[in-house]
């Protein structure tokens, strides 16, 4: 009787065993692959968007600007170096202030641009992780989600503006993430709520995202659980309101949303000492100011 039950033991022993390098094979074969192919995914996009990053392409006035006021944001000059006026959302250039500062701090000889181009090949990779797992959300196989990030990355037009400093690019990185969240196959609550804070960040990184959120309930509708939708859409709505009602919150705060009077550089309405001089730069007749010929004619004064 002993020996029937230790060898029932032992098959059971040497069954579990089994079973658990069955299925210990079985969760290294799903997500090995995964790992690899996602790992090979961001070398690529980081090599592809580094090689010659700081000559190619040119520089444009966009990429001049929002690193002018990511400086303003480093040095505590407000949210940029001039007047703002509400053109985008601040988000995008204070991610650029918060990633900046290390190759700054690492590449002290090169342009600003260089600084804030070496940066961008990190956001890509990021962003080509998020549409692989998103792909594999959505159904595809390994070998069409891979495709799908190659398109990405190597497109000829990924390659010009994904080097570039520009706001789009975070904010396809934040949406990707939104999407990602609420096509989480847990359907927690918790990510449903993190998929409104990450929309809302992609649309406080540049406003041209909100057309992308009617596709993002979408995504939500069928990544949530019948059972529990109504809270799962209760805290995607809450976390994007809640955080993209910073942007308008800021701007009524400051005075900005509705037509006010004009203000001097003191801050006050109109006080004497600057409409004064404000009248007096343009009371003086244009006739009589110092007209000055070109060189070479006769020279008058009217």
């Amino acid at each position: 009787m002993s020996m029937e039950l230790l060898s029932a033991a032992e098959i059971d022993v040497r069954s579990a065993d089994q079973s658990a390098a069955r299925s210990n094979w079985s969760g290294w074969q799903w997500f090995g692959p995964d790992l690899l192919t996602k790992l090979s995914l961001a070398v690529v996009a980081v090599l592809a968007n580094a090689w010659n990053i700081t000559n190619y392409p040119a520089v444009g006035d966009d990429e001049g600007t929002y690193l002018a006021q990511a400086w303003a944001i480093q040095h505590g000059e407000g949210l940029a170096h001039y007047t703002y006026w509400y053109d985008h959302p601040p988000f995008g250039w204070i991610q650029i202030a918060a990633l900046s500062w290390f190759p700054a701090t690492i590449l002290p000889g090169h342009l600003a641009v260089a600084h804030g181009r070496v940066i961008m090949p990190v956001v890509t990779a990021v962003a080509v992780l998020l549409l692989y797992t998103l792909d594999r959300r959505i159904g595809l196989n390994r070998w069409w989600s891979a495709l799908a990030g190659l398109l990405f990355i190597l497109s000829p037009l990924s390659l010009v503006l994904q080097r570039q400093i520009y706001l789009d690019n975070f904010a396809v990185m934040w949406m990707l993430a939104a999407f990602v969240l609420a096509l989480s196959p847990r359907r927690h609550l918790w990510h449903h709520t993190a998929a409104g804070i990450c929309a809302a960040l992609a649309v406080l990184s540049k406003e041209t995202m909100f057309v992308v959120l009617p596709a993002l309930v979408v995504a939500l509708w069928q990544g949530s659980n019948p059972a529990t939708r109504k809270f799962s859409f209760a805290g995607f709505s809450s976390a994007l309101a809640l955080v993209g009602v910073v942007y308008p919150l800021f701007a009524l705060l400051k005075a900005s949303c509705c037509p006010v009077r004009a203000t001097c550089r003191c801050s006050t309405a109109f006080c004497s000492n600057c409409t004064v001089k404000a009248r007096a730069a343009t009371s003086y007749p244009a006739a009589r100011r110092r007209r000055w010929l070109v060189p070479g004619s006769t020279m008058t004064r009217s």
